[in-house]
């Protein structure tokens, strides 16, 4: 099976930075999908000696069915010390309790209907680490809607202050585009993060 990608190359480059950089023991990602994420995080994490715990439920929604599972798997197999795979619903989902306060990094690209991606920012949102980051996928994309990047402002609007928001803007190559298999005229991607502050 050919692996999809859900991640530009700028927009994984900028989430391995916060691994070595940002304080906390844990990283962790919602939403596998076939783990072309989840294998650079989790090699960015194993030369840290951080772990990785990936939230999915790979029950068919968005496409991630058993067999795309089967691929995740096979996947980060040779990373699997490094990584804890929690089969469930973000919401559904029990981490361990050392990983709270103590993520480095909490990557949000799960569920994007709803109130989905404003539920998954305020439920992960404790486990990261003082000067830790909360990064989200699809701030700028629309497919689906505004939820996302409507989400994410709502959510920072929330937050007691000093709070910021950051971006990252890509602007997919054609190429890109046809390694990701998208078949949209995709014009732009990329991340929206919060670091937490310290003071």
């Amino acid at each position: 099976m050919k692996q999809r990608y859900s991640t530009y190359e700028a927009e994984k480059a900028t989430l391995l930075q916060f691994i070595p950089d940002r304080s906390g023991h844990y990283v962790i990602e919602i939403g596998g999908f076939q783990g072309a994420t989840t294998v650079r995080l989790a090699e960015a994490a194993s030369r840290v000696g951080k772990h990785l715990v990936v939230v999915d439920p790979w029950n068919g929604y968005y496409s991630a069915d058993e067999q795309i599972y089967q691929s995740f798997l096979r996947n980060i197999a040779p990373w699997s010390q490094f990584i804890t795979v929690l089969r469930t619903t973000s919401q559904d989902a029990v981490l361990p309790q050392e990983a709270f306060q103590n993520a480095c990094l909490v990557f949000v690209d799960g569920d994007h209907d709803g109130e989905a991606p404003y539920d998954d920012m305020v439920k992960f949102w404790p486990y990261v680490a003082p000067g830790g980051v909360l990064a989200v996928h699809d701030y700028f994309d629309h497919r689906l809607g505004a939820n996302v990047s409507a989400a994410v402002d709502r959510f920072v609007r929330n937050l007691a202050p000093p709070q910021n928001l950051f971006l990252l803007r890509v602007y997919p190559t054609d190429w890109e585009r046809r390694r990701h298999r998208s078949t949209r005229a995709e014009n732009i991607a990329g991340l929206a993060w919060i670091v937490k502050d310290t003071i």
